[in-house]
């Protein structure tokens, strides 16, 4: 067998702090937060280098998967909504827009 060759593909996770949401990585370099205390089917699917999106099983055709580009390294900040993402040789960090939990409060 190849150094390349693998029979699984073990992917990272994390908890936020107040164990609410769930981060993970997987493929297509596509990463995805859980909201683990709400609604099972609210989370956010997100592509490296674009902005979150809802999370829909429609939107990704398995026939068009890139399984060689994957997201294994996931962390989350212990104070602050910043996410870091890793791929094999790329780092991403993420965080909340703050400006909008703002705005959902102005009348």
């Amino acid at each position: 067998m190849d150094r390349s060759d693998v029979l699984f593909v073990i992917f990272s996770f994390t908890l936020f702090p107040s164990i609410s949401h769930l981060l993970t990585g997987s493929y297509h370099n596509y990463f995805n937060i859980y909201d683990i205390q709400g609604d099972r089917e609210d989370a956010l699917r997100i592509k490296l280098g674009r902005g979150p999106s809802r999370k829909s099983d429609n939107d990704l055709n398995a026939d068009n998967i890139d399984f060689t580009r994957k997201v294994l390294h996931v962390a989350w900040h212990p104070q602050n909504d910043i996410v870091a993402v890793a791929t094999n040789n790329n780092l991403y960090l993420y965080a909340a827009d703050d400006d909008q939990k703002e705005d959902d409060g102005a009348a």
